[in-house]
């Protein structure tokens, strides 16, 4: 959950982890499957909108595709999970 509301708490929804990420790209949809973020950039953050505008509150669902070095190997993983925007 995050509060884009500009009050300076909670107000992007970041990547937990950046360390040994070589090449990721990260996606967020609506429910109904509209891409409302979409990056490459291990650093670049969602801050709840949405072509210029404030995303509507609710549930969004995202995608992660990234590479990264595990071991003495670099492998290629997916994660998928929810993010609710709260104002």
């Amino acid at each position: 959950v995050f509060t884009p509301n500009q009050d300076g708490i909670h107000d992007q929804w970041e990547l937990g982890f950046s360390e040994g990420i070589q090449k990721i790209e990260l996606k967020i949809f609506t429910r109904w499957g509209q891409v409302v973020f979409h990056s490459t950039q291990v650093d670049q953050y969602w801050n709840g909108n949405f072509k210029e505008k404030l995303a509507p509150e609710g549930v969004y669902f995202w995608i992660l595709s990234y590479s990264c070095i595990e071991g003495t190997e670099f492998v290629q993983k997916v994660e998928k999970g929810y993010v609710s925007v709260l104002r």
